[in-house]
């Protein structure tokens, strides 16, 4: 299995998570969705941080020469961006919640919106990504 195949698993299970995660905040269970959002958060900055450490010092020099100029500017103006706020915006949400907490819901759904919305962009974003640079099906 490749790197970016690994990587590409790995985000996807986290996905996952946080795809639970929103089926819990939908149902009113707040206690669970918060934890399925805090074990995806702590999940995706320890790939994260896996990632900065392990791949990025040999990654730039494979980068360039397989990505366009184009392309180099979508990965790291929006993958990287969406995929930064999405977790800048995660730790927010889980901060919001106290046990037994009523105003939960009310105080962090405009944050949440946002927060589904970025993520779900950024995994898209790498998969198209990975699509383009991994398959022939582009």
């Amino acid at each position: 299995m490749t790197l970016a195949e690994t990587s590409l698993m790995i985000q996807s299970v986290i996905f996952v998570l946080f795809l639970v995660s929103i089926a819990f905040r939908m149902k009113g269970k707040y206690l669970v969705h918060v934890i399925t959002l805090l074990v995806a958060i702590i999940s995706m900055l320890s790939f994260f941080a896996w990632w900065i450490y392990e791949i990025a010092p040999t990654f730039d020099s494979y980068l360039p020469t397989v990505l366009s100029p184009p392309l180099h500017l979508v990965n790291w103006l929006a993958h990287e961006f969406l995929g930064i706020s999405t977790l800048v915006l995660g730790v927010w949400t889980v901060s919001f919640w106290r046990v037994g907490s009523t105003e939960f819901e009310a105080k962090s759904k405009r944050i949440w919106r946002f927060t589904w919305i970025f993520w779900i962009l950024a995994y898209v974003v790498g998969l198209l990504l990975f699509i383009v640079l991994n398959t022939n099906f582009i």
